[in-house]
């Protein structure tokens, strides 16, 4: 009787599942034309998360630089990717962010 008290109990409880994944990256930016880049993933450098299989996103992938001119050196710079998942009590909570890790230094900037 004990048993089933306990099922019936974890069975009534609310239950939030979640993931998550983050990826670093060495990249390099290729220039297309006027205000047209395109992000080409080179190597991972870190891997972390439920999935750790960061290799598919080896090769070009269309991510989009807020300003491309912050990198210190677009052939060579470093991007993290991030990818949260979750239920909430008001259903589905999600973000995707790409964020550049190598950018020129505010001394530089001035």
């Amino acid at each position: 009787m004990r048993l089933i008290s306990l099922f019936l109990v974890v069975l009534s409880s609310n239950a939030y599942a979640s993931f998550w994944q983050e990826c670093h990256f060495e990249a390099e930016m290729k220039v297309l034309g006027k205000n047209r880049q395109q992000v080409i993933l080179k190597k991972v450098l870190k891997a972390d998360g439920h999935d750790k299989n960061c290799d598919i996103f080896i090769g070009r992938k269309k991510i989009k630089l807020k300003n491309p001119k912050d990198l210190e050196d677009p052939k060579s710079f470093k991007v993290k990717y991030r990818h949260y998942n979750a239920m909430g009590p008001n259903g589905v909570v999600s973000s995707t962010t790409w964020e550049i890790l190598t950018k020129k230094s505010q001394e530089s900037n001035k």
